[in-house]
């Protein structure tokens, strides 16, 4: 409903179209009547009567004297749509993950947008991914789950498709796709620390295709810095989730000396792989300078007694999701057939883990950091 103006009988005529809107009332319905508004709002019949002709004038009801208003057509169906992944469960150690999924349920929530799922099972499987994509008219994929054997069912499905979950653009399968544009928060790195403090740069990156597209972004802008490719040494994890992540860390910095961290500066693309160096080494003194690509820190629970305190790149992974979501429903509604590539920017949140000389003045509160739970 829009309206060229904001009246007091404008303003209250869009917030009773809401209220009316989210009941989703079925045609011929009764609403409100002139008095009963007046009563609710504190208004004269006169505003209450000239917010029904504003609703009237506009299709969404009609009015029969002596009779009442009455809701003009049925609600529009619903979006039926699904998530292909492996939502997060409640004692689940994906932190990140989980906050962002759980942002992405609360406004497909506020949308009255029920979310079915699809395991990667029955996606395989072309009967079972048959019956459960033909009453779709979206769906938000997970990427990680495209492969050969999901993708003759996935192509062959008419609504659309969001891809979301990944940290690069694929490009085998038509669909649109939200991803974190990391050369935002790389960028600020470069503005604010001088690189070329560090005389050694460790990054710890796992194997799979997100770690290895992050790797090689990263790579690219230590190259565009001017960073010595003899100044950096790599570290491969082999890693099947977050604990697993941070046990793997732990038990090779227990075996493996870093020698001197002077001018040292540590790089992960998990905050993982640096809680289990941290407990490894738990002597802050021998440690190196710490930066990571991740920011689970934001996340952790209120009640862990970790505080903040390393200097991260927020992936905004939280608005990736959400975004991904409205994306989807937007597409439906207006029978969009194009595919888009959106990039979220990330940003730099500065927590005093870095000691190279800085090239910007920053506040007390970039140096406490931005949670990402305002995504």
């Amino acid at each position: 409903m829009e309206c060229s103006y904001k009246s007091k009988s404008v303003v209250l005529a869009q917030r009773l179209y809401q209220e009316l809107l989210k009941k989703r009332l079925p045609a011929h319905s009764a609403v409100p009547s002139v008095r009963a508004l007046a009563s609710r709002y504190g208004i004269s019949t006169v505003t209450a009567d000239r917010i029904l002709d504003i609703l009237a004038s506009q299709g969404f009801i009609y009015r029969v004297p002596r009779s009442g208003s009455f809701i003009q057509h049925d609600p529009p169906a619903l979006p039926q749509i699904a998530y292909i992944g492996s939502p997060p469960g409640p004692n689940s150690d994906q932190h990140l993950f989980a906050y962002a999924f759980r942002n992405m349920l609360e406004y497909l929530d506020s949308r009255d947008c029920p979310l079915s799922y699809i395991s990667y099972h029955e996606l395989q499987n072309p009967a079972l991914a048959q019956a459960k994509l033909c009453n779709l008219n979206g769906i938000l994929l997970e990427g990680s789950y495209l492969d050969q054997l999901t993708q003759k069912s996935l192509r062959g499905f008419s609504g659309k498709i969001v891809m979301v979950g990944l940290s690069y653009v694929r490009q085998d399968l038509s669909c649109s796709q939200i991803v974190p544009d990391f050369s935002c928060g790389l960028l600020e790195l470069a503005q604010t620390f001088d690189l070329h403090y560090y005389k050694r740069i460790i990054v710890l990156h796992p194997t799979h295709s997100n770690g290895k597209a992050m790797l090689k972004e990263l790579l690219e802008f230590f190259d565009k810095q001017g960073v010595s490719s003899s100044c950096l040494q790599f570290i491969e994890f082999n890693v099947s989730g977050n604990s697993n992540a941070e046990a793997m860390a732990e038990q090779y910095f227990s075996q493996n000396k870093l020698g001197s961290c002077r001018r040292t500066l540590m790089v992960s693309l998990s905050d993982y792989f640096l809680f289990g160096m941290e407990k490894a080494l738990p002597e802050p003194k021998k440690r190196p300078d710490l930066f990571s690509i991740d920011n689970v820190e934001g996340v952790l629970p209120e009640d862990t007694p970790r505080k903040k305190c390393i200097t991260s790149i927020d992936k905004s992974i939280t608005r990736c999701y959400v975004d991904a979501a409205e994306l989807l429903l937007r597409m439906i509604e207006q029978a969009d057939e194009r595919n888009y590539i959106i990039k979220v920017p990330t940003k730099l949140l500065r927590r005093g883990s870095m000691k190279a000389p800085t090239l910007k003045p920053h506040n007390d509160l970039a140096m406490a950091g931005e949670n990402p739970k305002s995504d």
